[in-house]
């Protein structure tokens, strides 16, 4: 008997379409158990609020979806639209009730699981397909086919698990092990998760006058907070948060292989995308760049939609939705303007085939709907500084806690050294950190180009032009740090798999070459990841006799142990004061610190204040302790800047006036990075200055 006799029939839980997809990830995490028992274990626990937080998304996602399309779209799409446009509607809800207090555990649990609900009503309601759109009837042989096409898909993209098996491995590793590159997550600890964690502990998102980058969009990192909410405490929720950037990466590269038809178009793009080194690498930190990936991936895939629409009623819609994606990318990262929705504007308008006036009209359609999705964040910006975009463009808006030689000191501080010099210099740079770069790999580029020069259409028109604006964007607007190009990942795979799709009997030769250097190229990625977590544990076990193995979920190791500033006031009350450590995600013990391009008001009292009146303003200001980090002081003098006065020598004349040396901290390493003394208690005979 046929399918179709059969109503019940043709629709599965799981599309076969997605079981390479599926168990690609499985392998992957059996694989993650041959570096640790324990990350199997660990992935279960956290992955599952993960997924609950990515269904939630998609339910709050589903309605809104189903309204903005032009036309049907089911499955694996719909899926990934509604979580994506969903999960900024999610990150509204989070920064309406962080803003206002409300943001607990309750209130997190509830917005998951009326998610979830909304989902599932949408599931529910979903009418069948029409009969013309239903799948004809299949006969034995056919699924006998069609079953033997997943395993062979499934084999050749079984490479993937690999790599992925090394970021699930990451990912389950406390932040601020791995990637000297990246200063060990240094970022994260600074701001990624730290600023979440502030909020937690406040109860309540609010304005960080010590922490510029927390002023920053945070559309990925509220996410990170609402996993802090349903997870209870803030450092056991930061491998929920590595995971689920870990999960965006992922999700990114099942978008490419839903854009793409089935067969060696879908490989090669997969291969391309998920051979990147960039997307393993990025996927075991709590880092928002593969969120940028993920949402600039369907915006460029809704823009090749609107290109195939012919109805300018639909094309808009498309377009729509597009620009809406582009706003939740700049809200996960500011570059994404210059990198993602200037350049998909600016493809359109020399690519579509209607008249330039209505494609201008068109094209400032998508940038009016990014600037909608991305309002959120100026609206908080604007009410917490009085600048819609701070700390950026402070002499046309101002800025609260801000100044005109911060503003000086941040374009210095984040300006290429070659600035001023030719062009030379910087397309070298641009040399190293993407075409050349390990990191991307050379087969994406290279099968990226073979694409657009097999398939010179209107599409790899579009792509192309996207590419090159990105690439200029990034390139005059940023210091060029290569993970800044990860949205270019998804179009050129996209770029990639066309090249062997509907390809003639004669041209199959080309297919298959471009099979094999995508598999070569995934290799290729994969040893390189490999090598580069291999170097990271080696090196993790020569400074600390500890196997990174060891250290999967064991936060409790760096906050108990690894961190000694957390054992300064077992006995006592106190404050500490952190001068130069801004990365003080796992001190538990009360402080302050300040982002060196924040004014430590200490530090700007001290500047013209005499040693005894620096210490007097410590201690009525209700520090106890104030700690030295030197390796970070002498770092950032060297590249940031740092308050000129703050030398060893000035340091020494604050010991001759009453501050007490400490004593050292732990072991060698832990003294050598923390300078720590003791703010006398009682008034120097000098008299006591007011702060």
């Amino acid at each position: 008997m046929s399918s179709a006799s059969h109503p019940s029939r043709g629709r599965a839980f799981v599309s076969p379409a997605a079981l390479p997809a599926l168990l690609v990830v499985a392998a992957a995490i059996l694989l993650s158990g041959t570096r640790s028992s324990v990350t199997p274990l660990v992935l279960f626990e956290d992955g599952l609020r993960v997924a609950g937080l990515l269904l939630a998304a998609a339910g709050f996602g589903a309605w809104p979806t189903a309204w903005l399309l032009p036309g049907r779209v089911g499955g694996t799409r719909a899926f990934l639209l509604s979580t994506a446009l969903g999960s900024g509607l999610l990150v509204a809800l989070v920064l309406l009730l962080g803003c206002t207090g409300l943001l607990s555990g309750g209130s997190a649990w509830i917005l998951v699981i009326a998610g979830i609900v909304l989902g599932l009503s949408k599931l529910l309601s979903a009418a069948p397909p029409p009969a013309e759109l239903a799948d004809p009837p299949q006969e034995e042989s056919a699924g006998l086919k069609r079953v033997g096409f997943v395993w062979l898909e499934t084999a050749l993209l079984a490479i993937l698990a690999w790599p992925l098996s090394i970021a699930i491995f990451g990912a389950t590793l406390p932040p601020g092990l791995i990637w000297p590159e990246e200063g060990n997550g240094y970022d994260v600890l600074e701001y990624h998760l730290q600023a979440p964690r502030e909020y937690f502990d406040a109860g309540r998102i609010q304005f960080l006058p010590h922490n510029v980058y927390a002023q920053f969009p945070q559309q990925v990192e509220l996410l990170y907070l609402l996993l802090m909410h349903l997870r209870g405490n803030a450092h056991e929720a930061a491998i929920s948060a590595q995971l689920l950037h870990l999960a965006l990466g992922v999700l990114s590269v099942v978008a490419i292989g839903a854009w793409l038809p089935r067969g060696p178009a879908r490989w090669v793009g997969v291969l391309a995308a998920g051979g990147v080194p960039w997307l393993p690498y990025l996927g075991c930190l709590a880092y928002n760049e593969l969120g940028v990936l993920y949402f600039a991936t369907l915006a460029v895939a809704l823009v090749l939609q609107a290109l195939a629409e012919r109805d300018p009623a639909a094309q808009r819609r498309w377009l729509i939705f597009a620009g809406l994606l582009g706003g939740l990318a700049t809200g996960a990262k500011l570059t994404a303007a210059g990198v993602v929705v200037a350049p998909l504007a600016l493809a359109w308008l020399f690519t579509a085939r209607t008249a330039l006036a209505p494609r201008a009209g068109q094209a400032a359609v998508l940038a009016l709907a990014a600037i909608l999705a991305f309002a959120p964040w100026m609206v908080r910006s604007y009410s917490f500084t009085g600048n819609p975009v701070y700390p950026f463009a402070y002499d046309i808006f101002g800025g609260r806690d801000w100044s005109a030689e911060q503003a000086a000191q941040w374009d210095r501080g984040h300006a290429l050294p070659i600035v001023d010099q030719p062009p030379g210099p910087r397309l070298a740079l641009a040399w190293r950190e993407a075409l050349a770069s390990s990191m991307f790999g050379p087969a994406a580029f290279a099968l990226a180009v073979v694409g657009a020069a097999l398939r010179r259409d209107r599409v790899a028109a579009l792509l192309l032009i996207f590419v090159i604006a990105a690439l200029v964007a990034w390139m005059t607007l940023t210091h060029m740090p290569g993970r800044f190009l990860a949205p270019l990942v998804g179009v050129l795979a996209l770029l990639a798999g066309r090249a062997a799709d509907g390809v003639s009997a004669k041209q199959r030769c080309i297919a298959v070459a471009m099979i094999v250097l995508a598999l070569g190229g995934a290799v290729a990625s994969a040893v390189a990841i490999t090598q580069r977590i291999d170097k990271a544990a080696a090196d993790y076990r020569a400074r600390t006799n500890v196997s990174l193995a060891d250290m999967v979920d064991r936060a409790d190791i760096l906050i108990d142990f690894a961190q000694p500033l957390n054992h300064v006031l077992e006995d006592q009350p106190g404050r500490l004061l952190l001068i130069g450590d801004a990365a003080p995600f796992y001190i538990t013990a009360p402080h302050r610190y300040t982002v060196v391009f924040n004014r430590d008001p200490w530090l700007e009292f001290s500047k013209n204040a005499a040693a005894v009146e620096s210490i007097d303003w410590l201690r009525s200001n209700g520090f106890s302790h104030v700690v030295f980090c030197w390796p970070e002081i002498d770092r950032l003098a060297g590249t940031y800047g740092f308050a000129a006065h703050v030398t060893r020598a000035w340091l020494q004349s604050l010991v001759a006036a009453g501050l007490q040396p400490a004593g050292p901290l732990g072991d060698d390493a832990a003294s050598e990075r923390y300078d720590i003394y003791r703010v006398p208690q009682t008034p120097s005979s000098r008299g006591a200055a007011s702060p």
